[in-house]
């Protein structure tokens, strides 16, 4: 409507200060609310989404270390294996049944003798009528106490089919598997100070010398670990330290936290298997640790790993000069890392940290050992000859021997122990002439030839694959 005076009227759009009567403002409270709804929901989701990750984790990841969760127990300032522990460890490549008696110790089972002749050598001694009559085996009555880490423990194998039994088995000596997975010779030298006199009275005291990590987790020490959730962890100082610890450098830069107390989550992420295998080292990382098996054939060792390979030398010192004062003999089994066995695996470790190779001396962790038993006249059997250039004898994935590696060593070490006078073993007539040929020296690696006659002759006894 036009107003001839005043010009046109508008109309205003804009909303009038007063709502109409049952028209009301939408509450604050409302919204605050529609937010929290929002919050819980995915709170709700990101749950549910590591619950499955967790589940797929624990489905299709094996995680050995989570499956050895109260294996250790503290006990006076030290640890030791909880008596009565047992289990179905599991892996993509092995299912081993581990249990410790109530001593302590994983059980060493009672085996029948077996013979030492395949069954158609039997058939073709019986068809000359050849009669060799019982078959010696001088071990019967002694007895043989095993220290040393996981190799002598038996991980990962069923304890009827680790190399210690084979020992056992074949020699008819009873063994005394003392041995746990982490412990460094340091802790074999505390272990055997505190066992029982009658059990440090051993004919023979065996000593797995693993290359791989040994003079790493010596260079630690016990004051590095700690028991938490019945696992052997390193402490968070000692963790900080090493973990971040690069040996291509000479110094140390890591930063190391004022605590030295585990918190509160940390147990709790060692129960996830899917942060277990997110935290897992990728292969590829650009800084070489202390822990990787072949940060130790390095050429130059930084001043820490110096000082470890020494403090390792004079426990070894110390346990030789027990041993002697027990009337035992000290023989050190020197346990290769399979980069060194196997040259397809240190090449494909090489280009995957793409390093260069003039850096390394695969065998200097080994020769350190194997030089210091010739010095000291200790007996030391070099496995490595006997690992080579054959069937594969470790797992794939894992460190550990497989069933055949643990059926190799047996048989290896029970021919050393032979052909030193250690035991008069009767193995075969080919292997005792050739072992009583060489039967002067201390430190020795195992001949080709003699390991395979043992292996062939053997074929049809066998080891459960």
């Amino acid at each position: 409507m036009y107003n001839q005076t005043s010009g046109p009227t508008y109309i205003s759009l804009a909303p009038d200060d007063k709502k109409p009567k049952g028209e009301t403002e939408p509450k604050k409270a409302g919204k605050r609310g529609n937010k929290t709804v929002n919050i819980l929901i995915g709170v709700g989701v990101f749950v549910v989404v590591l619950l499955l990750l967790e589940f797929f984790s624990w489905l299709f990841v094996c995680n050995t270390d989570m499956q050895l969760r109260g294996l250790y127990v503290a006990e006076g300032g030290s640890w030791h294996l909880k008596s009565g522990w047992s289990k179905c460890v599991k892996g993509s490549e092995f299912s081993a049944n581990v249990h410790i008696n109530a001593e302590g110790r994983r059980e060493m089972p009672e085996l029948p003798l077996i013979d030492q002749f395949s069954s158609s050598q039997v058939k073709q001694l019986a068809a000359t009528g050849e009669d060799r009559g019982t078959i010696r085996r001088p071990g019967v009555g002694q007895t043989i106490l095993a220290l040393g880490d996981s190799f002598a423990f038996g991980s990962w194998a069923n304890a009827e089919d680790t190399w210690l039994n084979q020992i056992q088995r074949v020699t008819g000596a009873k063994v005394v598997n003392c041995a746990f997975p982490q412990a460094g010779t340091g802790t074999m030298l505390n272990l055997y100070k505190k066992l029982d006199p009658s059990q440090r009275k051993a004919d023979i005291v065996l000593v797995t010398f693993y290359t791989g990590n040994d003079f790493y987790e010596n260079m630690l020490g016990d004051g590095s670990f700690t028991i938490s959730d019945g696992l052997l962890v390193l402490t968070p100082k000692a963790e900080a330290r090493w973990n971040k610890y690069n040996c291509l450098l000479q110094q140390n830069t890591a930063s190391i936290p004022k605590s030295n107390e585990i918190s509160w989550y940390r147990p709790l992420l060692r129960r996830s298997h899917f942060w277990q295998w997110m935290a897992a080292p990728s292969g590829k990382e650009k800084i070489l640790t202390p822990n990787v098996s072949e940060a130790w054939y390095l050429q130059g060792y930084t001043k820490e790993m110096k000082e470890g390979v020494d403090k390792t030398l004079k426990q070894l010192d110390e346990l030789q000069k027990l041993c002697a004062e027990h009337g035992s003999t000290l023989v050190i089994a020197v346990v290769p890392s399979k980069t060194e066995v196997y040259d397809k695996d240190w090449e494909k470790w090489l280009e995957s940290h793409n390093f260069n190779e003039e850096l390394f001396d695969r065998h200097k962790p080994r020769s350190i050992i194997l030089d210091w038993a010739e010095s000291k006249g200790v007996y030391a059997v070099d496995l490595l000859p006997s690992l080579v250039n054959r069937q594969r004898l470790y797992f794939e994935k894992d460190e550990h021997f497989n069933a055949w590696g643990h059926f190799q060593v047996g048989e290896v070490v029970s021919q050393f122990l032979d052909r030193n006078g250690i035991f008069d073993l009767n193995m075969s007539d080919t292997t005792v002439d050739s072992a009583n040929s060489n039967s002067n020296q201390n430190t020795e690696s195992m001949p080709e030839d003699d390991v395979e006659i043992i292996i062939n002759s053997k074929t049809d006894k066998g080891v459960a694959l």
